[in-house]
């Protein structure tokens, strides 16, 4: 672990940790991709303490950026990608509340990012977070005008089903039908493909959360 060598906080957090942070704003998507890959495999190497004021701040700026779209895109999925590598209190504190706000987004682009990495997030949030903030949104962004929101819904919805205690899992059902009887034809396949998982998630496994 990286943060265990003696130059960690100058190698690390002074210089590699802000490169990532200007990558992560790069104007080219080629290079927002790869920082994000770079950004996700950070966390074991980092301190606990370090893991807010130091990862997180770099992510949060992204999603907060109110004139590039493309920057809270990139913020959004960092977020679900990164939830379980900054730990369960800072998800809740922070994590949590963000992608909520980017599942109300203007841009639909944005909340086509909240609706894909919500599960993720579930993961890690906890059952009263996910219960109480992070399932209402998803449910919400199930019946979101612009259908591209909806079909990232019907394509995450095994996922999110998957993530949910199995008593909350049937309260899903008539909002996957929804998904099934959409009025876009896109969003009505990205449903009929899931069908078959979508009805194993509802009785498979165990408890996640």
């Amino acid at each position: 672990k990286l943060h265990e060598l003696t130059p960690y906080r100058s190698l690390i957090l002074e210089t590699c940790v802000p490169l990532l942070g200007r990558m992560l704003s790069d104007s080219s998507p080629e290079v927002r991709a790869t920082a994000s890959e770079s950004m996700t495999m950070l966390p074991p190497h980092i301190a606990p303490n370090d893991l807010g004021p130091n990862i997180l701040t770099q992510i949060l700026t992204l999603s907060h950026s109110d004139e590039n779209e493309e920057l809270r895109m990139t913020g959004c999925g960092l977020l679900g990608k990164m939830a379980k590598g900054v730990g369960q209190d800072l998800c809740k504190q922070f994590v949590v509340p963000e992608v909520v706000s980017l599942a109300e987004d203007p841009v639909f682009r944005v909340r086509k990012q909240a609706a894909l990495n919500i599960a993720s997030i579930c993961k890690v949030a906890g059952e009263e977070d996910t219960k109480g903030r992070l399932l209402p949104a998803y449910i919400r962004l199930t019946r979101d005008d612009m259908y591209r929101v909806r079909k990232a819904c019907a394509e995450s919805i095994v996922s999110v089903s998957n993530v949910l205690p199995h008593k909350t899992r049937t309260s899903l059902v008539a909002h996957f039908q929804a998904l099934l009887d959409d009025s876009s034809k896109f969003v009505r396949h990205a449903a009929l493909c899931e069908l078959g998982k979508f009805i194993s998630s509802l009785t498979g496994g165990e408890d996640p959360i």
